[in-house]
């Protein structure tokens, strides 16, 4: 063989060549992958401008959860983990703060029995 076709087959023998496949992803970085982690957080910060004496803003049960003057109140602080179905998932979220109980109440004022 004569090293003057040596030029020809080099460009055919890089082409030819290809990378090894990546090793298929474990079950746990599949699982991983697939896990979302979510949260948040609530505030309500209510000023009354006309300084009520003792701090007290507003009528009970007007639905606010703010209920001193110039204070900061949480109203909801949540964390969720969920996985994507593949073919089985779930989502969780778990909360915590005042905005909850507000809701129900509203809901038990307009028929409880809906719930």
């Amino acid at each position: 063989m004569s090293f003057a076709v040596l030029p020809c087959l080099l460009p055919s023998l890089l082409l030819g060549q290809s990378e090894p496949e990546p090793p298929p992803p474990s079950a746990l970085e599949t699982l991983v992958s697939r896990l979302k982690v979510e949260g948040g957080v609530g505030v309500y910060y209510g000023y009354n401008f006309n300084r009520p004496a003792g701090g007290v803003s507003f009528i009970p049960g007007t639905g606010t959860t703010g209920k001193r003057d110039n204070e900061l109140t949480l109203n909801l602080a949540s964390l969720g983990v969920s996985l994507e179905p593949a073919p089985v998932g779930f989502r969780v979220l778990v909360g915590i703060g005042t905005a909850g109980f507000f809701a129900l109440a509203w809901a038990c004022t307009h028929g409880c029995e809906r719930l």
